[in-house]
């Protein structure tokens, strides 16, 4: 993958905010052996893998918005805020995060399929509501 092409994927997809999943899911996982349960480690890799996709997902869909609205070059970077710059820098390259975001979604929302199909059709609200907030939450 060229430089370029490397740059808004990795940047698109904000990879030090990529902590916090990892984290909550630590912790659903802490409070379920506390109260007694029990960990299917097929079943945690798969939740571990669709946090992390999802939160992959809304960050590469936000960074593709803020460019294609022109908000990257209206707002002052910071830190937190602003975005990674990646796309500005390589306009060429914009697709790739918008792929990026696309593909780790439809991947999240694969691994949620398979989670209704174990579980029981109840998930599927859950499931929407949190796919609406995904791609809410990216514009």
């Amino acid at each position: 993958m060229k430089d370029n092409k490397k740059n808004v994927v990795l940047g698109s997809m904000r990879i030090p905010f990529l902590v916090l999943p990892p984290t909550c899911v630590g912790l659903g996982v802490a409070t379920a052996l506390y109260s007694g349960g029990t960990i299917d480690i097929f079943h945690l890799i798969l939740v571990l893998a669709g946090a992390v996709l999802a939160h992959i997902s809304v960050n590469a869909l936000n960074e593709y918005d803020d460019f294609k609205t022109g908000l990257d070059f209206k707002t002052i970077q910071t830190p937190f805020s602003g975005g990674s710059k990646a796309i500005p820098e390589n306009p060429e390259n914009a697709h790739h995060a918008l792929l990026i975001g696309v593909s780790s979604l439809v991947i999240t929302i694969l691994i949620g399929f398979y989670f209704i199909s174990v579980r029981g059709w109840l998930l599927l609200p859950l499931g929407l509501s949190g796919v609406l907030i995904m791609v809410v939450d990216s514009r």
